[in-house]
């Protein structure tokens, strides 16, 4: 055998290669696929410059009230009390219930 010849050689495809080379052996029947939904856009509102989600803006909002009466530091107190405000106007303006 010539070095030519060595590599001019096809070699045989084991099991495994056929089985994957045959069309539709390693895919799902049509029956059992779900069909993929297109992605939910979710609208996010720009409050602070960062890209947030109305629930993630009530969330925020509602975790400051309830820390507010906890609060011992005064000044403190007035920013979070201040930013409730900004918030609460922003959500208001933004027809979002909270």
């Amino acid at each position: 055998m010539t070095l030519l010849t060595k590599f001019a050689t096809k070699k045989t495809q084991t099991a495994y290669e056929v089985l994957q080379n045959e069309s539709g052996y390693f895919d799902a029947p049509q029956h059992q696929v779900a069909a993929v939904a297109a992605p939910k856009t979710v609208k996010k509102y720009m409050f602070t410059s960062l890209p947030q989600t109305a629930e993630a803006l009530v969330a925020r909002l509602n975790a400051d009230i309830a820390k507010v009466d906890a609060m011992q530091d005064a000044f403190g107190k007035e920013i979070t009390q201040e930013n409730i405000a900004k918030l609460s106007a922003f959500l208001t303006a933004n027809n979002i219930a909270f």
